[in-house]
């Protein structure tokens, strides 16, 4: 059976599942990170959290069902082809080891989750020195690691720092020329770094900006035949040439959705021809060519699918001597082989999912207590009671009416309507509260009420819809029937801009508190966009040690105006208040039912009690205030349809 097929049989198999109910943990309190500390801002009566302020009570959802660790991948995104044997190494970035497959077939693996010599933290880019050796970007330990064919480890550079030689979370981006020099896009300082293959430091360039040889989140490099640099610069959505040295050559792309714009670059490679091959991660995805100079050649790939030659979040690429291209479909799960005309040849890779859900996205509240999920890769919304029975479920992948292509967002207004990020699809959906599907809006563009991949969805006191709309990089505002308001925001790294923005809430007085995934950063604004102020100012941290998220994807409000953020590289649950001062975090690494894995959004309950959607272990995961006990009573465990 071909994977295509494979993954339409195991989707529907899923979508006959219906989820259990939550169920309370066996183990005991979870511990909360050392580094949490106490700034009491509240009233005498009631405290501000602190360490083991939380308790995890009940649980939704039960990890993988499927393909094990071992028979799957878990978000690939770097992949490298050795000339000489054809041999295949991929960066599982989620189960933290590199992965060697020759066609397809898995020959070897080595790493595990960590920071001692060995270990990874999201392991991102790799590459092949002419020596043999392989050289690993270890993004979350800010860090290079060097390894024989076999794992066997030989050496380390970096570590976080701004200074020469010092790494701040580099990504994909890793290169080595003819003459042994490796080249490391150091994404989070914004700039080049160039160190000889012991990772003795040479030379630096850039810094952040939109000016030429300037860069905004570099995320991805490539050595060409002719020894120039080509450096995916993300943020400012271009591709920048330089020499080997540094001096800026020529750059390419803009943002857009046209031939030969660049919405949000990622992995880059150039084949013996000269030819520029870069991985496009936009609302619609897929792989554009260029030459030497940038002149756009053809595209292939479009549809954020799963599907032959279809990507959902393409990161890496790689070629081989035939001229092959291997990306790193990281949401798909898999490998896929594509001809030097962006056809496609092969596949690999199998997709785990948990018993209810499959990458959940998100979760909110209804007025009446009642629970929905938004269910990534099984395209669907899933409505459960208070204590987690199931009470409905709609969507199924598609463009129709009622039909989803990957949802990241669900929120519910005071009626009770249900509102959906149809992210994908570039669209809004709302259903009523059973979900009887009630109107849409919006599709792929950049003028007013279009969208590209919209992320995140607010509903004000007064029911105004206010919409991230991520790659477009700013707000828009719509009435509950979709009619077009109003629209504020704009790309920038100052205070008031925004690059990334992907979640939203929304507090007693109506600011929006707006979550932004490149920035670190969540502002605050008025209903009508007037900047009020930043918490996590302070971004872009590694070291959990500082207390600073790294990658925060979700953002809610508790009663006293308390900000929660998810912090998806230390797997946290973080707390700060008005003045951006950290009150607590929970959570961290590890797969016991109070721990968490790429926790993306979460909800608060009027009595203080947080869910959170813990993505990678496909689940929900229920915390409560440590006065509260968890319920020794497990509540129902499975109803079918």
């Amino acid at each position: 059976m071909n994977y295509f097929r494979h993954m339409l049989l195991i989707g529907g198999l899923i979508a006959l599942i219906s989820p259990p109910a939550f169920s309370a943990p066996t183990d005991g309190e979870g511990d909360a990170p050392a580094n949490a500390y106490h700034h009491d801002r509240r009233g005498d009566d009631e405290a501000a959290p602190s360490k083991n302020a939380y308790t995890l009570v009940s649980q939704l959802g039960q990890p993988v069902n499927g393909p094990s660790a071992e028979e799957s991948f878990l978000f690939p995104r770097g992949v490298a082809v050795d000339p000489k044997n054809g041999w295949v190494y991929v960066t599982d970035t989620g189960h933290g080891r590199i992965r060697i497959f020759k066609d397809g077939v898995l020959l070897r693996e080595w790493g595990r989750e960590g920071r001692a010599d060995g270990e990874f933290r999201n392991p991102s880019g790799v590459t092949i020195g002419a020596d043999g050796l392989i050289y690993v970007s270890d993004t979350g330990n800010s860090r290079i690691q060097v390894f024989t064919p076999e794992g066997k480890w030989v050496r380390k550079w970096g570590g976080f720092g701004h200074g020469p030689g010092s790494l701040n979370a580099p990504m994909m981006g890793i290169a080595i020329d003819a003459k042994g020099d490796v080249y490391v896009a150091d994404t989070y300082n914004h700039r080049i770094q160039k160190f000889d293959a012991t990772g003795k430091w040479l030379a630096t360039w850039g810094k952040k900006g939109s000016g030429r040889g300037e860069f905004l989140r570099p995320f991805a490099l490539t050595v060409g035949q002719d020894g120039n640099i080509y450096v995916s610069d993300t943020d400012n959505a271009r591709v920048q040439k330089f020499t080997g040295d540094g001096r800026f050559l020529t750059q390419w792309g803009g943002l857009g959705i046209g031939k030969g714009n660049l919405a949000y670059p990622k992995g880059i490679v150039t084949d013996s021809k000269g030819h520029v091959y870069v991985a496009i991660d936009s609302g619609s995805p897929h792989i554009d060519k260029f030459d030497s100079n940038g002149r756009w050649l053809e595209s292939g790939g479009f549809g954020g699918g799963d599907g032959s030659a279809e990507f959902k979040h393409p990161e890496g690429l790689a070629m081989d001597a035939a001229g092959r291209i291997y990306v790193a479909d990281s949401y798909n799960q898999r490998i896929q082989v594509l001809g030097s005309d962006i056809h496609p040849i092969a596949q690999w890779g199998k997709k785990a999912c948990g018993t209810s859900f499959c990458f959940p996205s998100s979760v909110a509240l209804g007025p009446d207590g009642s629970l929905y999920v938004s269910d990534d890769l099984n395209n669907r919304i899933l409505k459960f009671d208070s204590g987690g029975k199931p009470l409905a479920h709609w969507g199924g992948r598609g463009r129709g009416e009622g039909q989803f292509t990957f949802p990241q967002d669900v929120k519910v207004d005071s009626q009770g309507f249900v509102y959906v990020a149809d992210t994908y699809n570039n669209r809004i959906q709302k259903f009523s509260s059973d979900g009887r599907f009630v109107g849409q809006w919006g599709h792929l563009g950049t003028g007013p009420g279009e969208f590209q991949l919209p992320g995140g969805i607010a509903v004000n006191s007064k029911g105004i819809l206010y919409v991230a709309d991520s790659w477009n990089g700013r707000i828009q505002m719509f009435d509950s029937a979709g009619k077009w308001l109003g629209v504020w925001g704009k790309r920038g790294y100052a205070d008031d801009e925004m690059i990334y923005p992907w979640d939203i809430a929304v507090d007693a007085e109506d600011q929006l508190y707006i979550l932004d995934k490149c920035l670190n950063r969540v502002q605050i604004f008025t209903p009508g966009g007037v900047f009020r102020g930043i918490v996590g100012q302070r971004g872009h941290r590694v070291d959990s040690d500082t207390g600073r998220p790294l990658r925060p994807a979700g953002v809610a409000l508790d009663r006293q105006g308390f900000v929660y953020l998810t912090d998806t590289i230390h797997n946290q649950i973080q707390i700060f208040d008005g003045q951006d001062e950290l009150l607590s975090s929970w959570g961290g690494n590890g797969d016991d039912r109070d721990r968490l894995f790429h926790p993306t959004r979460l909800a608060l309950d009027p009595a203080g009690e947080v869910y959170v959607v813990d993505t990678n272990h496909h689940r929900i995961e229920k915390f409560a205030p440590s006065k509260k006990q968890a319920s020794a009573r497990p509540l129902e465990s499975e109803i079918h349809p």
